[in-house]
């Protein structure tokens, strides 16, 4: 007999990731053989969830148009007990659509044209909601960003800066983390410090010390991209302590990318553990490492493994 509330149970018992992954798919074909809306949403809402945290973020975008469609077929459909905090399924669907939108460049599979797609969609949804277009402006900025349109990426900074929160925006914390990113990105990095100072008094701050440590990711991530070397060690030390083990804070790409420039023996470690997760994966990139910084570390490293050969 069909139990939604059974199959949550059974696939939270799963190991996270592609295991678990099976099983909501699983969950996915029983609602939509039982007709049950809400759980119909609601499954795929937790695989987009799933993916994006513990595994490539490829089965979102596999799943994500079905959502997609339900949300527009059922646009007032209930949330079930697991998500009432948000005021329907399309609500919650408007905030999943945000971390789509956030992964599009790690995948060549996801054109340019396709990208704008998803951009003037999201666009038309939060004004069918009667939100600002905050979240918008945010994720067209990163667009622009990402193509060396520098121009137009300061037009949508500037209009994301100004438009007025809403129940899609994230926390103030993240919200204030995402501009202190954004001058760090175009390495402007005395604003991004002086933005940053909330954060690291800790005047602002989202789940626990999670916001603060985002911060030290963001600036060794900035040290990365600059090559200041000598200023990485000190924030892998920092995450190390504090990340709890949890997957968010998993910085081994990064690692390997930094120690493929300062000590290959310990990158050589790290790669021997990781990849043949790296194998598993369906992103262009991984980590903070640009497509020719992945090239650069892989060289490095099988040069070293033929000589220990």
């Amino acid at each position: 007999m069909y139990n939604p509330d059974l199959l949550k149970q059974q696939y939270e018992q799963l190991e996270n990731g592609k295991v678990r992954i099976s099983g909501m798919y699983e969950s996915i074909k029983q609602a939509d053989e039982n007709n049950d809306v809400p759980f119909q949403l609601y499954f795929r809402i937790e695989l987009c969830d799933e993916s994006d945290w513990y595994a490539d973020s490829l089965d979102m975008f596999v799943v994500f148009p079905k959502l997609l469609a339900l949300g527009d077929k059922h646009p007032d459909a209930p949330s079930t007990v697991y998500n009432n905090n948000y005021e329907n399924a399309i609500a919650h669907i408007l905030w999943v659509y945000k971390w789509l939108l956030n992964d599009c460049s790690e995948f060549y599979q996801i054109s340019k044209a396709d990208w704008e797609m998803f951009l003037e969609d999201f666009k038309k949804i939060t004004v069918a909601f009667g939100y600002s277009l905050r979240e918008y402006y945010n994720y067209k900025e990163a667009y622009y960003s990402y193509f060396g349109d520098n121009e137009l990426a300061k037009k949508y900074f500037e209009l994301f800066r100004n438009a007025p929160r809403n129940r899609n925006s994230d926390c103030k914390a993240c919200d204030q983390l995402e501009i202190v990113k954004k001058y760090l990105n175009n390495n402007e990095l005395e604003k991004a410090q002086r933005e940053a100072v909330v954060l690291e008094t800790r005047q602002l701050s989202c789940g626990n010390s999670h916001s603060w440590l985002r911060l030290q990711n963001a600036y060794m991530c900035y040290y990365m991209r600059n090559k200041e070397f000598d200023k990485i060690e000190k924030y892998i030390r920092l995450i190390h302590r504090y990340d709890n083990g949890e997957i968010e804070f998993d910085i081994s790409d990064e690692e390997i990318l930094y120690y493929s420039y300062t000590d290959i023996s310990k990158a050589l470690k790290i790669y021997k553990r990781e990849w043949k997760e790296w194998l598993t994966q369906k992103i262009l990139m991984i980590g903070s490492m640009t497509e020719k910084e992945y090239v650069y570390s892989l060289k490095n490293l099988w040069k070293v493994e033929r000589q220990i050969q």
